[in-house]
């Protein structure tokens, strides 16, 4: 009976040896298993992680040309519209110095005309100061007034009608 208590408390030990030893393999292969699954989980999550940055870059590219091409065109247009802007400038400062240079042109010549009529004026001043001494040389010469002489013609006028 000793010996049946020996070999079972022997069996019992080794089974419990063999179950501890089954147990720890199995703990080891599920811990290995559980390591590929989490070596697995994190291979996986850095592909998706540089996956997803290169989306993220080559979207933020995309978006980066699309800005620089709406950016190009603003720019393409705001340099139209200031060489339009540009030429009008041109335009109007072309008008304005033409009609400066009219104004000049029509300021010259009203100084002209009123130093011409000036001098017109001293001529009829002159006429009409050459008139009358010469009126009072006929007068004196003659001996008679203006009104006398103009009654002498008008009389032979009469006569010869």
């Amino acid at each position: 009976m000793e010996e049946k208590l020996l070999f079972s408390i022997f069996g019992l030990l080794f089974g419990v040896i063999i179950t501890a030893v089954i147990a720890f393999i199995l703990l080891k292969t599920k811990e290995k298993k559980s390591d590929n699954i989490i070596e697995k989980a994190k291979k996986e999550a850095e592909r998706y992680k540089r996956d997803s940055i290169l989306e993220l870059k080559e979207e933020q590219l995309r978006v980066k040309q699309e800005f620089e091409k709406e950016m190009k065109e603003k720019k393409e247009e705001a340099k139209e519209l200031e060489e339009r802007m540009q030429q009008r400038e041109n335009g109007i400062d072309k008008r304005d110095q033409m009609l400066q240079n009219r104004e000049n042109l029509l300021s010259e010549k009203e100084n002209s005309i009123i130093q011409k009529q000036k001098e017109l004026q001293n001529l009829e001043d002159k006429k009409n100061e050459l008139i009358k001494q010469e009126l009072e040389k006929l007068e004196k010469i003659s001996g008679l007034t203006k009104e006398q002489a103009k009654k002498n013609i008008m009389a032979i006028v009469e006569e010869t009608m």
